[in-house]
């Protein structure tokens, strides 16, 4: 797959854009202001929710992707089943670092799921 992506021009990496949201790109474009200031703000708003100064200044490189053929997805009789990270024995999932404080989102002692630890609205 081949196209362009924003980069910040002073810095000379990829910026991580917030195209989503309330604040997002996507929702800008119903705004008056020019499109180079909403690609700047989204560029902003995107790299500070991930950590990364953003010098304000963007550019455009073109880039190339290389996709596997089936979108990295496995024949049914391949694919996982629940209890690979569900379950007693699962310990393919590391359910603190994803964001689950208490274990397996599955569990009742977790707190409930993803809606209930306010992961997903």
């Amino acid at each position: 797959m081949r196209g362009k992506q924003a980069y910040d021009a002073e810095r000379n990496i990829i910026v991580v854009p917030k195209l989503f949201g309330k604040d997002g790109f996507w929702a800008s474009l119903k705004t008056d202001s020019p499109v180079s200031e909403k690609w700047v703000n989204a560029a902003t708003l995107g790299m500070k929710e991930v950590g990364e100064e953003f010098s304000g200044k963007i550019g455009w490189v073109e880039t190339e992707m290389n996709w596997p053929i089936n979108h990295m997805v496995v024949p049914a009789k391949k694919a996982l089943k629940c209890s690979k990270c569900h379950g007693k024995k699962a310990t393919r999932m590391d359910w603190e670092a994803l964001g689950y404080p208490n274990g397996d989102p599955k569990k009742k002692k977790s707190g409930g799921g993803r809606k209930k630890l306010g992961l997903i609205k």
